[in-house]
C-alpha cells in the first residue's frame, strides 16, 4: 500500500514536468526531423527527397559554408576559452 502511495505522488511531479518537457522539446525536435526529408518552400506541398537534403548540405553546394561556419565556429569557442584562461590583463 505505501508503495502505491509513493509511485501516485511520484507521477504527480513527474508528469507536469515531462508532458512540458516532450511539448517544447521532444515533439519540435521529432518535427524538424520529419520535415527534414521533404522540400517545402515554407508555403505548399511538401514533396519526400529523403537524404538529398544532408547530401546537398555535406558534398553539394552548401558543403564550403558548412564546414567554414563550423571551423569558425569552433575558432571562436577555442579562442575564446583560451582568452577565458589565460586571463585579460
Amino acid at each position: 500500500m505505501r508503495r502505491k502511495v509513493k509511485i501516485g505522488y511520484l507521477l504527480i511531479f513527474i508528469l507536469p514536468a515531462l508532458s512540458l518537457y516532450s511539448l517544447f522539446v521532444i515533439y519540435p525536435i521529432i518535427g524538424s526531423l520529419v520535415i527534414s526529408f521533404y522540400k517545402w518552400p515554407g508555403v505548399g506541398p511538401m514533396t519526400f527527397v529523403g537524404f538529398s537534403n544532408f547530401q546537398e548540405l555535406f558534398v553539394g553546394y552548401f558543403s564550403s559554408q558548412l564546414w567554414n561556419a563550423f571551423f569558425h565556429s569552433k575558432f571562436s569557442g577555442w579562442s575564446r576559452r583560451f582568452v577565458q584562461r589565460r586571463g585579460c590583463g
